[in-house]
């Protein structure tokens, strides 16, 4: 679909129509490629079946964690795919859609058994090394509550902390369950093990708010795909590795 890219570079795969039938665009901001990220090649095509249903063009463009806040923030892409709740709160031009589309598990990951993590406190005077992927909102918030800035290691690809991880430059890697698993069932990863869950939250999508109007329709046809079963067409398709009926349930409660 597209050639490798790194952090700088960014992508974009679209819905486009003809030019006869063109609509009105959407764009959102992806940190990681669907050609090689499950999590977001689940993401594009939910939100492909949701923005073709109500009549736009949808395509993505790929971004860091953090430029991609900051560039929906300025209007500079029209929408982000999975932020917690109050993300609102620090990017105050972001509005969510009412409507979950994810349950994040925030977890630790070691490359021993020795450590066990259950909470942010449990962190703090640990004299541990931890990495956290940049542009992770609640992360980096609590990493800074609970450890001195000399122990948090901020990157921006997964593969490197984990390869941080196997070299003992840190001690853990904190990141969503869903963005790690992949590549612990790599050989390369096979001594990675998950040693505690942090956060356990609903994920929401978000959209600038020059797009206010097109919340409240983003969110009805987000529930009608989960009604559908085609939520969970997609779910049990590209990432079979999570706990599907589970996050199935808690969304549609």
């Amino acid at each position: 679909m597209s050639q490798p890219v790194n952090q700088f570079q960014t992508i974009e795969l679209s819905s486009a129509p003809s030019l006869a039938q063109a609509k009105k665009s959407f764009v959102m901001g992806f940190p990681m490629s669907p050609d090689s990220a499950p999590l977001y090649r689940f993401f594009y095509q939910l939100y492909l079946q949701a923005f073709t249903r109500l009549g736009y063009e949808f395509s993505i463009k790929q971004l860091p964690l953090k430029r991609s806040s900051l560039m929906a923030n300025n209007g500079e892409v029209d929408g982000e795919p999975n932020r917690i709740f109050a993300y609102g709160e620090t990017y105050a031009n972001m509005v969510r859609v009412d409507e979950p589309v994810f349950i994040n598990r925030v977890v630790a990951i070691a490359n021993n058994d020795e450590f066990h993590v259950d909470s942010w406190q449990s962190l703090q005077d640990s004299n541990l090394y931890v990495a956290h992927l940049i542009g992770s909102l609640r992360t980096e918030r609590e990493l800074n509550k609970v450890l001195p800035k000399s122990s948090i290691v901020s990157n921006s690809e997964v593969q490197f902390s984990l390869d941080q991880l196997l070299a003992g430059r840190v001690d853990l890697y904190i990141d969503l369950q869903s963005r790690i698993s992949p590549n612990l069932a790599q050989e390369k990863y096979k001594t990675l093990q998950q040693v505690g869950i942090l956060v356990e939250e609903f994920a929401y999508p978000y959209v600038h708010v020059k797009h206010k109007a097109l919340a409240e329709g983003l969110a009805k046809v987000l529930k009608q795909l989960k009604q559908e079963g085609i939520y969970q067409q997609l779910l049990t398709q590209y990432l079979p590795y999570v706990e599907s009926e589970t996050i199935q349930e808690k969304l549609l409660d």
